[in-house]
């Protein structure tokens, strides 16, 4: 516990007494209206608000969205990101699919929400762990009874996440070496399972570790780095994670395991305080005992190692210095045992120690302390003494009853130190205490540092003194109005006992029980009270803990004051009729009468009914005219009169506008529709619009909720352009407008139809089939001829054909030949024998245009079959190609076929190799010699047959794959010798012909699984001289030929045989001289 000197306000409670009589009044404004509400017709309203949450089942949807649109997106790894989209409508059903990099993510339902919080989820744990940092196409998908809706393409944006680093447990020594369990993490602590570890000291790498998902990583260090500051670094090359890295001081001692003796001797010990600085203030924690202490051997003193305190077999203290250690002051007068834990060549050692240090002596005070009932106090008893009294407990008595007992090792105590004094301030609950004078004594406890003292004092306890506040009002004849009191306790505590009493002109009216410092009466004020102005005595009586208190007021009696406006008038049976509105505060009024003077002479009367009272003048009354006008109401028991007044005043018509929709039917029926206007938005129910066509009146409408409308018949009118006026003739409301439009004639023509009889045809050239087609009108028998043109279109759009024909009532029999010298069309190298047959009628003098499409198949319809081919390179390929008819029969026809050879790999798909065959009877057969300049693997074939005159053309494109070429070695057994030069040859053999291969091909040689050489083949074979320094014995030698874009690679395994040289010898015979 730290004690810190503390600054304590005394706070000094006033007693006095506020009682406040008043009501709760609102006022709102709608047409000058005032609304008075008493308290006792208040009530509160709660309004519920219903929000759009991701479980609204209330939300009614239609039925289904019609487009989706998705934004990019931020993210993080191991964390997560936002993914939002919208909808063309928020109110929809179904479901929203989310796909990140082409792979669906997750599906859910819509919810108005339009989010996918694809985030670290305790419950579900969804993180992007499997994504690094980059950045990946997104899309949403919507869902809805099988109608499915892609999204646009958006990007995710992944940044790497955070890595944190932290020591998860102790730091300890095991087997001489030190243990230090680490946790690498993500956000929200997220077990890290990839990436490394490394403890350095010095940039020199200690150690390093894989991270592989444990949540405690151990690393093992040396011992020499005991008491060192290490540094901890964890990476993953900013694959996913942000690098990270920690220092950590290694707070440890390995025990020495050397064979000196040592001794342990204490010196000295002495109390001592135990401070540090903050904010440059010196701070005082607590009262320890510090022991100088000696450990030594025979020779020396020991400077390095550790020294624990215990006291019954348990750990007290620890010092790094094996000079000194500080133990807890409450130690004193107890015996202990100081271990000394050696380093190096030194051996451990103990001592037992009692500690026996002079008790502190104490002088305890308090000053004398006032309170008020039932309430907390705080006290400060103060004690001197040489050291701060940081250790020991204070008993609190009231007249010899103990009531607290104050202890200095409770968090909660506040300290206070000003030199050998120490203040100390608690708080005492006087719950149940009568008011009165008693004996306060607080008694400081013996203990084994300080020695015990007490100090007595007087507790005064008061009733708590109230105040009442209060202001004068009005109240109003006839009304119902709540009296309000509010009483208050001088030290701000909240008030829920005692008896209010309102008292009027010396007559009580009410009593209420006080409670939340408050206390309201209702009261009808009676109909003898007289108008004016009348005491209100409030008085609160006090109960056995708050005292008595009064206030006066004054009430003002008076009638409800009123205000008359005129709010609007109209037009009603050439009348003028006027809305006036009556309005008294928080009074709906149904009584009394308004009186309506023009120039000083009363007109008309209206009774008033909810606020409102209609009057109608007398028909004399104009408009546009200027008039004095006068509204007066008459006033009741209750409420005064008021009057509406105007000098000069005119009932002005209002401005109209008029809008024409003329609308001219096919058959001459015109349908006029006008609306007319006020500029104050009134209903305009008066009045006509008379219609014109090109300045001449042709007919009327009366005007009815704004609309006039009617029907004019103009068949007989020529076809040309009208113009069409509409004119309001206004009315005693209402000024005259008028507008106008146009409209255009135009000759009438019948709507047909066309149906075919057949709208598929195949014919041969120079031969004939039939074209049958229908017109159809709804409206008009067809029994004139109309002319049309069959047209044939090629898929480019090109017209290849016309011929005119003609439809007799309605019906086309034409028999079509197609010339014999008809041209096919070739695109692409592809025939093109299949068209688009239209035919379309010309307008005619009663009908329309119209058309209909077919398609029209020139020869009969072929496809071809052809499998894959397949051969090696160099070789040959058999062309089995069959011509067949729709169902897959052989057709019996000759013709020409065209073969075309292509690369794939190449985007123009370039062609190397073109050329014709015939086809017999339907059928080609063909055997291909491969060329040698044919090294690919794959190649594409496209199949064109070409049309003849009874059947059309067909294509196909099949993949031809070659493979290389087999091989296979051929060589021998080696003998060679020791030292001396061996060759290694051999040759690269076709398997198919028995010949040599024709590469130039690398051939790898090793001996015993060595590599020894890689050599170039001449025209399949290889050679190689070896020096010869294997040992003697057999020995593999393997030749393994690489292949080449013709030859597929092989290897083969024969035997070296190393012998040793023979000895020679020869003699040489002496000559004699």
């Amino acid at each position: 516990m730290r004690y810190k000197i503390l600054l304590f306000l005394c706070i000094i409670l006033v007693t006095s007494t506020i009682v406040c009589a008043t009501d709760n009044t609102t006022q709102t404004s709608d047409d000058n209206i005032l609304t008075h509400t008493t308290a006792s017709d208040t009530t509160s309203t709660v309004k519920e608000v219903k929000t759009l949450t991701k479980n609204n089942d209330n939300t009614v949807k239609s039925t289904s969205a019609g487009s989706v649109y998705v934004d990019d997106a931020y993210g993080e790894t191991y964390y997560g990101a936002r993914i939002e989209y919208s909808l063309d409508s928020n109110d929809v059903e179904g479901e929203v699919e989310l796909y990140v990099n082409n792979t669906s993510i997750g599906r859910q339902e819509v919810d108005g929400w339009n989010t996918f919080d694809w985030m670290y989820d305790y419950q579900y744990n969804e993180v992007l762990d499997k994504y690094p940092k980059g950045q990946y196409p997104i899309k949403v998908v919507y869902h809805n009874n099988g109608n499915i809706i892609e999204s646009n393409t958006a990007s995710l944006y992944i940044s790497t996440g955070q890595s944190n680093i932290n020591v998860n447990g102790e730091i300890c020594v095991s087997d001489s070496r030190i243990s230090v369990p680490v946790s690498v993490t993500t956000t929200f602590n997220l077990i890290v399972d990839h990436g490394r570890l490394t403890a350095s000291y010095d940039d020199n790498v200690i150690t390093t570790i894989d991270c592989g998902g444990s949540e405690v990583l151990n690393l093992e260090l040396p011992a020499v780095y005991q008491q060192k500051t290490v540094t901890l670094t964890y990476s993953d090359n900013n694959h996913m994670l942000s690098d990270s890295s920690k220092e950590v001081f290694l707070d440890v001692i390995v025990p020495g395991t050397g064979a000196t003796a040592t001794n342990v001797m204490v010196n000295d010990a002495r109390f001592i305080n135990i401070t540090h600085i903050e904010d440059d203030e010196l701070l005082i924690d607590s009262i320890d005992i510090l022991l100088d202490v000696d450990v030594t051997t025979d020779d020396e003193k020991v400077t390095t190692g550790q020294l624990t305190a215990y006291y019954n077999g348990e750990a007290i203290a620890t010092s790094r210095n094996v000079s000194s250690i500080t133990i807890p002051a409450k130690y004193n007068l107890e015996e202990i045992t100081l271990n000394y834990t050696s380093v190096g060549n030194y051996a451990n050692s103990s001592t037992v120690y009692t500690v026996f240090l002079d008790k502190i002596s104490t002088r305890t005070y308090m000053s004398y302390v006032s309170a008020t009932k039932n309430s907390d106090v705080n006290i400060y008893p103060s004690i001197t003494s040489n050291l701060p009294f940081l250790y020991g407990r204070i008993h609190v008595y009231v007249d010899d009853n103990l009531i607290k007992t104050i202890d200095l090792e409770d968090n909660y105590v506040y300290v206070s130190l000003n030199g050998t004094r120490t203040t100390i301030g608690s708080n005492l609950e006087l719950n149940g205490f009568d008011d009165g004078r008693y004996t306060l004594t607080v008694e400081t406890e013996e203990n084994n540092v300080f020695t015990s003292s007490e100090y007595s004092t007087s507790l005064t306890i008061n009733k708590i003194n109230t105040y009442i506040y209060a202001n004068n009002r009005t109240i109003y004849v006839g009304d119902k109005t709540n009296l309000y009191a509010y009483v208050y306790a001088n030290n701000r505590a909240t008030i829920n006992n005692g008896m209010m009493s309102f008292t009027l002109d010396d007559e009580l009216i009410g009593t209420e029980y006080v409670s939340n410092n408050t206390a309201n009466i209702e009261y009808s004020i009676p109909s003898d009270l007289v108008e004016g102005q009348h005491t209100l005595l409030v008085e609160y009586l006090g109960d056995e803990s708050y005292n008595a208190s009064s206030k006066k007021i004054t009430l003002t009696l008076a009638k409800t004051g009123t205000t008359t406006t005129l709010r609007t008038w109209t037009v009603s049976n050439e009348k003028i009729v006027l809305n006036a509105t009556v309005r008294a505060w928080n009074k709906t009024i149904n009584s009394g009468n308004v009186n309506a003077y023009i120039d000083n002479t009363k007109v008309a009367t209206g009774q008033v009914t909810d606020n409102y009272a209609v009057i109608t003048l007398p028909s004399t009354a104009d408009t546009d005219t200027q008039y004095n006008l006068r509204l007066e109401y008459s006033g009741t028991d209750l409420l005064n009169g008021s009057t509406y007044n105007v000098d000069e005043f005119i009932f002005n018509k209002k401005s109209s506008s008029t809008r024409i929709y003329p609308y001219l039917r096919s058959n001459g029926a015109l349908t006029l529709t006008a609306y007319v206007y006020s500029d104050n938005y009134a209903k305009v129910n008066t009045g006509n619009v008379i219609f014109h066509i090109n300045n001449k009146q042709v007919t009327t409408a009366s005007v009815s909720n704004n609309k006039a409308s009617t029907t004019y018949y103009m068949g007989d009118y020529d076809a040309g352009n009208y113009t069409i006026k509409a004119t309001y003739n206004g009315s005693k409301q209402f000024n005259t407008s008028s507008n106008s439009s146009s409209v255009t004639k135009s000759p009438y023509y019948h709507t047909t139809y066309m149906s075919l009889a057949n709208n598929s045809l195949t014919v041969k050239r120079g031969e004939s089939t039939d074209i049958n087609a229908t017109l159809t009108c709804y409206s008009h028998n067809i029994t004139e001829d109309i002319d049309a043109t069959i047209e044939l279109n090629a898929t480019w759009g090109s017209i290849v054909y016309t011929q005119d024909v003609t439809f007799h009532n309605g019906v086309l029999n034409y028999n079509f030949t197609l010339p014999g010298d008809f041209e096919i069309f070739t695109i692409n190298g592809k025939e093109i024998t299949r068209y688009t047959m239209t035919i379309t009628t010309k307008q005619s003098k009663n009908f329309k245009s119209t058309g209909q499409t077919g398609t029209l198949q020139v020869g009969t319809y072929t496809k071809l079959y052809q499998k894959t081919l397949w051969g090696y390179k160099q070789g040959n390929i058999t062309f089995n190609t069959t011509l067949q008819d729709s169902s897959g029969k052989q057709v019996n026809t000759n013709t020409t076929a065209r073969i075309d050879i292509y690369t794939p790999a190449s985007k123009e798909n370039n062609l190397i190799k073109s050329f014709k065959l015939n086809i017999t009877n339907g059928k080609l057969s063909y055997v291909y010699q491969i060329p040698t300049s044919m090294t690919n693997n794959t190649y594409l074939v496209n199949i064109t047959v070409l049309s003849n005159k009874d059947y059309a053309g067909s294509y196909k494109t099949v993949n031809m794959t070659l493979n290389n070429r087999r091989t296979y070695i051929s060589s021998s057994n080696t003998y060679g010798y020791i030292g001396k030069t061996v060759t290694l040859n051999g040759t690269v053999m076709d398997s198919t012909t028995r010949t040599k291969a024709a590469t130039t091909g690398e051939v790898t040689i090793t001996v015993d699984g060595k590599t020894l050489t890689t050599v170039k083949t001449s025209k399949g074979v290889f050679r190689y001289t070896l020096n010869n320094n294997l040992t003697e014995g057999k020995h593999n030698i393997t030749y393994t030929y690489r292949g080449d874009t013709v030859y597929a690679n092989n290897t083969r395994t024969l035997n070296l045989t190393s012998n040793k040289n023979t000895l020679e010898y020869r003699h040489q015979q002496s000559m004699q001289a």
